[in-house]
Formats: structure tokens, sequence, C-alpha cells
């Protein structure tokens, strides 16, 4: 949808101009996007609420485990050769060996069971530890954060998601930017007041007009 949405505003860019844009999307900027509300409950409010582990029932592609302090990690298993990388990864214990985990089937099947014995070995470990651990494996993992830890996460901060605006009315604040950076976006004003442009559309402006 945004990747739709920006491609858009660069043609439209390249046909007012003659020139053309880089965009750059990363797909954690654009899913957080989706829960706006916790997003400013967090950054106006300081409040984080209650995160919950979900187990997504899918042939073990994704599974929430709780890891050391109760840090979540999201874990996606695809295929038996990431199966094996994983059991590699901690320390081939006698389990991994049993044919209810033989392969992707059974260990759908058998999904309750196997979450319960991965989430035994998780809980010696944080969730960055756990995450690390297995994306040097090449197992896809990643820490399964809250959003008051998402907002400070260093990629997120490197690439300047949360931006500050001075506001009209409400001074400087902290806002998530567009889920795209390109030219256009670069700027990023701040959101127009309730009918603060209204004299310009209703009379000045020459696209209204020829409409009207």
């Amino acid at each position: 949808m945004y990747g739709v949405v920006s491609l858009l505003a660069a043609l439209n860019y390249r046909y007012e101009t003659g020139k053309g844009q880089y965009i750059d999307i990363a797909q954690n900027e654009a899913v957080t996007t989706l829960i706006p509300e916790v997003i400013m409950e967090q950054v106006m409010n300081g409040r984080t609420g209650p995160a919950s582990a979900i187990v997504m029932k899918s042939w073990l592609r994704t599974a929430v485990i709780l890891a050391r302090r109760r840090q979540m990690v999201a874990i996606a298993v695809g295929n038996d050769e990431e199966w094996d990388a994983m059991c590699k990864v901690m320390g081939n214990p006698e389990w991994c060996k049993d044919e209810k985990f033989s392969d992707q089937f059974s260990r759908w099947q058998n999904q309750d069971e196997l979450n319960k014995l991965v989430a035994s070995w998780t809980k010696d470990f944080t969730d960055h530890e756990v995450m690390h651990k297995l994306q040097k494996a090449g197992i896809a993992a990643g820490s399964s954060l809250d959003i008051g830890e998402l907002i400070i996460d260093p990629q997120v901060v490197k690439r300047g998601a949360i931006i500050q605006q001075n506001h009209p009315v409400a001074g400087k604040i902290n806002v998530y930017r567009a889920p795209w950076k390109s030219a256009l976006t670069a700027k990023n004003p701040p959101a127009p007041l309730l009918g603060e442009h209204n004299d310009y559309v209703l009379r000045h402006c020459s696209v209204c007009q020829t409409a009207k």
C-alpha cells in the first residue's frame, strides 16, 4: 500500500519537475504505522500496553516464545534445513530426534509441544541473544518488542522513524514520520490544523477553481 502511494507521489513529482525520486521503505516501519493509537499512547503519555504471546498455526513458520526476563522472541522455521540448523544452535537436544518433529508436517501437528520444548531453551537467554544466535545460523528470528522498546531500537533510531516537530498549537512533539523516505518526505511538515487551508483552497487554488 505504501509502496503504491510513494510511487504515485514520485511519478507526480516527475511529471511536474522532470526529476526522479529514490524511495526507501522499511517493512518494519510500514507495519508499525498500523498501530497508531499504541504509538501515540507511548510517545504522548509514556504508557506501554501489555504484550501477549501469539503462536501462529502455520507449519511452525512463526512462534512468539518467551525468553529470559519475560521478553519475547519471534522465531520462523520454514523448512527442514532451517530446522536442522536450529537444532544445532540449541545444542541438538535429544527431543530434536523425536519422530514427532522429523518433518515440517509433523512439527506442525505437534506444534504446541514443540513450542514448549523450544521455550525451555530460550529461557536461558535474552530475546536479543536468541535472535542473534538464530540469525547467525540463517534462521529468521527477531525480538518481539513492545512499543516503548521499539521507538528506542537502534535501527529505528538510526533510520529516523521518530522525529520531532514544532506544532503550532502543541509545541515540540515526537511523531512517527511517513513510512517511506524520499526527497518529498525530507521536511516532514506537521499535519495541518482543522480548516488551516480553507481560505487557500476555497478562494485561490487554481485546480479547485477550474473544477468549479
